[in-house]
């Protein structure tokens, strides 16, 4: 018994190591290819890539998700997009793995979106309800529920008037160049909606 455990542990071990190894390779080729800067953090550790992609400032990185709760070990991919603008309230709109983290920023209104197919598990809170009906077209909403349905992900966009961020997490390494570029070029086009 104890030498199928250890064998077994010793084969995830491994596994993990080919990944991040094959991860890290791909992650900087694709920095390179885009002209990117790309920090090394270490030789357990995917690299911090940062820089424009598809007219998009971009930050990909691996960490643990915190969007899920505060203790959590399970890495992700995060891609996180730095919107500059702001909305003219303070706000959150989070998928539903996410609505934890939401609901501790304490904004006071719930804002329940009446669109065909909304996904009751999104979590929208802000501090005026007024404020944010503007932003929340039905383009956007519909955008929204896409990014924000996407099986094994994570994500929110957290706004306020001074700017607006979107964080995405997701279980997939990324460690194939092309599935990266097609990838992160889906979700650019989806949060290029989501700009105020």
């Amino acid at each position: 018994m104890w030498v199928f455990i250890t064998v077994f542990i010793l084969g995830m071990t491994l596994w993990s190591m080919q990944i991040l190894m094959r991860q890290r390779m791909v992650w900087v080729q694709f920095a390179k290819r885009h002209n990117m800067k790309c920090r090394m953090r270490g030789f357990l550790n995917s690299p911090i890539i940062s820089g424009v992609y598809k007219d998009k400032f971009i930050t990909i990185f691996s960490d643990k998700s915190h969007l899920i709760k505060a203790n959590s070990d399970t890495f992700r991919t995060i891609l996180q997009f730095d919107l500059k603008v702001g909305i003219p309230v303070e706000g959150v709109i989070a998928s539903p793995y996410a609505r934890n983290f939401a609901l501790d920023l304490k904004l006071p209104k719930e804002v329940t979106p009446d669109i065909t197919g909304w996904n009751k598990g999104i979590v929208i809170r802000t501090q005026n309800e007024a404020l944010l009906s503007p932003y929340l077209t039905p383009e956007r909403l519909q955008t929204l529920n896409g990014l924000m349905s996407i099986k094994n992900t994570n994500s929110i966009l957290l706004f306020s008037e001074i700017e607006t961020f979107f964080r995405f997490e997701t279980s997939d390494p990324l460690d194939d160049i092309s599935r990266m570029e097609k990838q992160i070029g889906k979700i650019i086009d989806a949060v290029k909606l989501l700009e105020p």
